[in-house]
């Protein structure tokens, strides 16, 4: 079997260089310049190397992957159960509620009370988990476009 760099097949001028990464690089490199024709070649090289960058990835990571404007109402873990419930309630009337947000490492009873809540107003629910999350928020409300 043949054991040249897979980029060796696209371009194979460039197959001097030492490593796979580096040709591979030089190649998407070369590509950019040839169809992009001077726009930020740089730029567009970067994002595919190490993806698009997220917007906001703090702000997602505290409100459990929603965006902070699109946030209705929180429940966060220490908050008094009944109180939380009314709150969710209040804010799930409103036509802006979405979907609701519970966070995976929050017990079970708990969790089950929001999600039949979710249910009983028609709006969808997402048991969401990361090890990113920080904070003590365990259920968001949120819209589906930003709030004012």
């Amino acid at each position: 079997m043949d054991r040249r760099p897979r980029a060796y097949y696209i371009r194979k001028g460039a197959a001097t260089l030492k490593d796979d990464r580096d040709l591979e690089e030089r190649v998407i490199r070369d590509y950019l310049v040839e169809r992009r024709a001077g726009r930020d070649v740089e730029a567009t090289f970067q994002e595919i190397l190490r993806g698009t960058p997220e917007l906001k990835a703090w702000e997602r990571n505290r409100y459990l992957g929603a965006l902070g404007e699109r946030v209705m109402e929180v429940v966060r873990r220490g908050d008094e159960q009944g109180q939380a419930l009314r709150r969710v309630a209040q804010a799930l009337r409103r036509p802006e509620a979405h979907e609701v947000l519970i966070r995976a490492d929050l017990d079970f009873d708990r969790a089950l009370r929001f999600l039949r809540l979710a249910e009983e107003h028609g709006v969808d629910y997402t048991f969401v988990d990361s090890p990113d999350f920080v904070g003590d928020i365990v259920v968001a409300v949120v819209s589906d476009r930003a709030l004012d």
